[in-house]
């Protein structure tokens, strides 16, 4: 399966039932949207990737736990995946991996595209925060796996703060250039909504271009 099919299936996982319609609050003023990491902390995600026939599919629970804190303000955390359906070849679930994650909400980690591994590289490209964010400024996106060879770039805007559940998020809108490696170029489009205080990702939806259109959504709870 090419990485097309594989990022458009991981989207799918990452993409449960849409959030209530909610209006965002123009941003009012510079701010910092950075991931801050606590010991013990712990959050489930629900990620669904699929095309519009819903031919492709991909799911999974990620149970993610934070398992010591780093210098730089980075983190190690540990995820777990549950519940998998579907994935790249008709892949089996993802093994447990422990990540060292940074203050922009990604991990320095090697891009799965070919196996059950791509919902933990889905859950860390749409956790990217850009640390300052101000209304009207575009910033931007740029990471590497750690060999250098798939890469993460693109652009996003701050889109203010809206009610979530009855939760304040801050909304952040991404579309970015994934190559992982040996693999065809994906675009993806996010819109990713996180917690203010923490950085850390509460819910996404979005979609991955490659030959054909794919939609994903990502819920916590």
């Amino acid at each position: 399966m090419n990485l097309a099919v594989s990022l458009m299936a991981a989207s799918i996982v990452l993409s449960p039932q849409a959030p209530p319609t909610s209006t965002t609050t123009a941003p009012t003023g510079p701010n910092v949207l950075e991931r801050i990491y606590k010991v013990g902390d712990e959050a489930t995600y629900v990620i669904s990737l699929e095309d519009s026939s819903q031919s492709m599919h991909l799911g999974a629970k990620v149970h993610v736990k934070t398992l010591a804190l780093l210098d730089g303000g980075k983190a190690s955390l540990e995820l777990t995946a549950t519940d998998f359906t579907g994935g790249p070849g008709g892949s089996g679930g993802p093994e447990k991996v422990t990540w060292t994650f940074g203050k922009d909400g990604m991990a320095a980690a090697d891009f799965a595209a070919n196996s059950g591994g791509i919902v933990y590289s889905i859950l860390s490209m749409l956790s990217f925060v850009p640390g300052s964010v101000a209304p009207g400024k575009e910033f931007k996106v740029a990471w590497s796996s750690p060999d250098k060879m798939s890469t993460i770039t693109g652009t996003g805007t701050y889109e203010g703060t809206k009610d979530l559940k009855g939760v304040k998020v801050a909304v952040l809108k991404t579309t970015l250039d994934v190559t992982p490696s040996g693999q065809t170029k994906a675009i993806v489009h996010n819109t990713a909504s996180f917690d203010p205080a923490t950085g850390k990702l509460v819910a996404a939806e979005g979609t991955v271009e490659i030959q054909n259109s794919l939609t994903f959504t990502v819920t916590s709870g």
